[in-house]
């Protein structure tokens, strides 16, 4: 086995293990089903390469490995834009590219029916097409990355510059061997690019945290599986490395064993870490709801030893109605609060045509008083002051959720500024805060159930708001940045407006 073969080998168990790896949290983080989708690409790339080279770089690898090659361009470029928050912003881009490369690809596979096209995978023709879009592709993520980079505050920072690096060495490695295919005179560097790309990734993934929730046990799990599927591939390569159709069909069939096995650790591993997020949970979701309740049942327990106090001096209750009134109001405010969350819980809201601005001025005005020392809040309203057809109480609290962050966000003080504006079937409603901000990745996770970064958190905040717009089949928009604030934007139908459902997202303009 030569230096190369053994090179490809380790690159191989590498992003086997990271495909495993962000797999397991792919259901909860785009980042990580973008990286998955690159190691998986990658990994099958490797091992289709190792093949095509004991087989004179002819037949069927061959064909299989120039069509990952083309594919893994689209693919790495759709790292780069949801791992800075554009996703959406880039999506033609990105659709563009996937249409070129795919093309390429499907190029590549033609020989499975059409034998005289046989001369294209791994040709020049082949590799022309693919500098052209490797090039612009390289370049525009460069840029966008570079750009991120440098608005950036310092903990996200030295994340940008390790994917940059990574997509430098990676897609700038395997452009070596593309350009050498075209006849250029360099040398082919794509085996070292991309396992050193891999390893910075893995550092990435490990360090700061480009891939969150990952333990030590997964980890050594997936590289031991990895491990064990590339030591039978080895094996099959030694054996018949004469017969380059058998040994492909052999290698699809260890991978799919392989892959097996890594879903049923993913499962096993997702199932445990559901559960420990149910009960975690109920656990929280009783910890809001106790301290919801907490202050009424205070008063109408204080109110209630007063008034049994008075009765056992022998002295008249009648001076003390007002104790009683204040009894029936606290327990009128604790149904409130179970109403509140069973709706909630429900997903459903009592809506009526409600005056939004006046709510939101009494509202401001309220919450001037508990802010911390040092915040002010400015207004700018709908001039028009249009009706919503909402919830007041819902939409009350969930404003008052994102003043609350806005202020917290901001311990050195500052402006949270709140605005409304007629969309359409919509208004508008938008809190604005020049405070600490957020990364990619944290905007990525922001409106999930319990999502927090405080440590004394519950995680109730962002995504109650975002419940909130649900039930009113509206949505919930973050725009952020790290060092820059952050602005929040709920949607509320007007009445009467055909206002279709929207999901919410966070972004980043």
């Amino acid at each position: 086995m030569t230096a190369d073969d053994q090179l490809t080998l380790v690159s191989s168990i590498v992003f086997l293990a990271l495909a495993m790896l962000s797999a397991i949290r792919a259901r909860r983080e785009p980042v990580a089903l973008a990286l998955g989708a690159l190691y998986t690409n990658l990994f099958a790339y490797h091992v289709l390469d190792l093949i095509a080279r004991n087989a004179g770089n002819v037949g069927p690898a061959a064909w299989l490995e120039s069509a990952a090659a083309s594919l893994a361009v689209p693919v790495a470029f759709s790292v780069v834009v949801t791992f800075v928050g554009q996703r959406k912003r880039r999506s033609v881009l990105t659709r563009v590219l996937y249409i070129y490369f795919a093309g390429l690809a499907l190029g590549c596979v033609a020989p499975f029916v059409v034998p005289s096209a046989a001369f294209f995978p791994l040709g020049a023709a082949w590799a022309i097409l693919v500098a052209i879009g490797l090039v612009f592709t390289l370049a525009m993520a460069v840029s966008i990355l570079v750009v991120h980079a440098r608005s950036a505050g310092e903990d996200e920072r030295p994340g940008a510059y390790l994917v940059l690096s990574a997509l430098v060495l990676g897609v700038g490695g395997s452009g070596t061997d593309v350009f050498a295919i075209a006849g250029a005179p360099v040398p082919r560097l794509a085996a070292w690019g991309l396992l050193a790309a891999g390893v910075l990734l893995a550092a990435g993934t490990t360090r700061f945290g480009i891939v969150r929730g990952l333990t030590l046990r997964s980890m050594l799990t997936s590289f031991g599986i990895a491990l064990a599927g590339i030591v039978v591939q080895l094996a099959l390569v030694r054996v018949w490395s004469t017969n380059g159709a058998l040994l492909v069909v052999s290698s699809v069939a260890v991978t799919l064993v392989v892959w097996i096995g890594l879903r049923y650790v993913i499962g096993q591993t997702a199932q445990r870490t559901e559960r420990l997020r149910y009960h975690a949970t109920l656990g929280r979701l009783a910890a809001q709801m106790a301290h919801d309740v907490r202050n009424p049942l205070a008063a109408v327990r204080g109110s209630a030893e007063f008034l049994l106090e008075e009765r056992a001096q022998g002295r008249s209750m009648d001076a003390h109605a007002s104790y009683v009134e204040l009894i029936l109001q606290q327990s009128d405010r604790i149904l409130e609060v179970v109403s509140d969350y069973q709706r909630l819980g429900r997903a459903s809201a009592q809506r009526r045509t409600v005056a939004l601005s006046d709510l939101i001025e009494e509202l401001v005005a309220a919450q001037r008083v508990a802010l911390g020392e040092g915040t002010t809040i400015t207004l700018a309203l709908d001039p028009s002051r249009s009706p919503v057809f909402a919830d007041p109480s819902l939409v009350a609290q969930a404003l008052e959720n994102l003043l609350r962050n806005a202020d917290e966000a901001m311990p050195n003080g500052g402006t949270i500024r709140v605005s409304s504006s007629a969309r359409g079937a919509y208004v508008i409603v938008r809190v604005e805060d020049n405070g600490q901000g957020m990364d990619a990745v944290t905007r990525e996770s922001a409106l999930d159930d319990f999502f927090t970064t405080k440590a004394t958190g519950s995680g109730l905040g962002l995504s109650f708001v975002r419940r909130v717009a649900e039930a009113h089949g509206t949505s919930v928009r973050i725009t952020s940045a790290v060092g820059k604030g952050t602005s929040v934007e709920l949607s509320l139908p007007v009445p009467g407006g055909d206002a279709a459902p929207r999901s919410s997202e966070p972004s980043l303009d």
